[in-house]
């Protein structure tokens, strides 16, 4: 089984993930290889059935692209089907709204894994367009018709979790935000002041996910590039690593789909960053 390099050099409880193959290595220079058996998980090298939400967005679509040379099957549910250029013999593309929670029940079943980077876009202020620590751009997921920036999140939750929890799907990874970490002082800062509602609403979604039944992961990076891909990141459980500020979406996407093969993460909030 493939899996990455831990560097032993950085900060405690600090993971860096390599491009380069190799063992994954503790701090204290143990071998350690997890072989999780929670309901619902996939582990090792099997391909799975992912089901993709906000496939058209920037991670979106580096979760479908990555997926695919992965192995994968993929589907997309995504409102606007003519979005998605990608085709593929293991991508099935799905027309319709990812908040209708009826819709998903249905679309759901025969699935492995619910991957989740549907998100609003908040827009500081125009006088806040100089500022050069506030993200240029926080662009996660596609349109998303009548929901309102404002709770589009907890709207998610609210209909995703019981339509996995109806149709035993039971592995879920779901994008938030570097916000929410209130010890890392630029985004948590940044996040109260210029973004209160996105707050308040990833926070409600969090909440409705980490009470579920679901074996969640939660990936909160900070500020979004479209950066390539590098394979080179660090993550950290419950904290954002330490002066990390930015990180791409093709590595986010990355992140996520190493941790649904691998399940290092279960039932875990993970910054990821540069």
């Amino acid at each position: 089984m493939k899996t990455d390099h831990w560097e032993s050099h950085l900060p405690a409880g600090s993971t860096r993930y390599s491009q380069q193959g190799g063992a994954l290595q503790a701090s204290n220079g143990n071998l350690s290889e997890r072989t999780d058996t929670a309901q619902g998980v996939v582990s090792g090298d099997s391909k799975m059935r992912l089901f993709i939400l906000g496939a058209t967005g920037g991670i979106g679509s580096q979760l479908v692209e990555q997926a695919l040379a992965r192995g994968h099957r993929v589907t997309a549910l995504v409102r606007s089907p003519e979005r998605m250029g990608r085709r593929h013999e293991r991508l099935t593309i799905l027309g319709g709204d990812p908040l209708d929670a009826e819709q998903l029940r249905r679309t759901l079943p025969d699935h492995d894994v619910v991957i989740s980077a549907i998100g609003p876009t908040p827009r500081p202020g125009p006088s806040l367009a100089a500022i050069r620590i506030l993200p240029k751009s926080r662009r996660l997921g596609n349109g998303l018709g009548g929901h309102t920036e404002r709770s589009v999140h907890r709207d998610l939750a609210r209909s995703l979790v019981p339509a996995m929890e109806s149709a035993a799907v039971w592995r879920l990874a779901v994008v938030s935000s570097a916000f929410l970490f209130s010890d890392s002082p630029i985004p948590a800062l940044v996040g109260r002041l210029f973004f209160h509602d996105t707050v308040k609403d990833i926070t409600e979604m969090e909440r409705i996910i980490v009470a579920s039944s679901l074996n969640w992961t939660i990936v909160r990076p900070p500020e979004l590039t479209d950066g390539s891909r590098t394979g080179n990141y660090r993550i950290k459980d419950s904290h954002l690593p330490g002066f990390g500020f930015k990180v791409s979406r093709a590595d986010v996407a990355d992140f996520m789909l190493r941790e649904v093969e691998a399940n290092g993460h279960l039932r875990k909030v993970v910054g990821v960053c540069y």
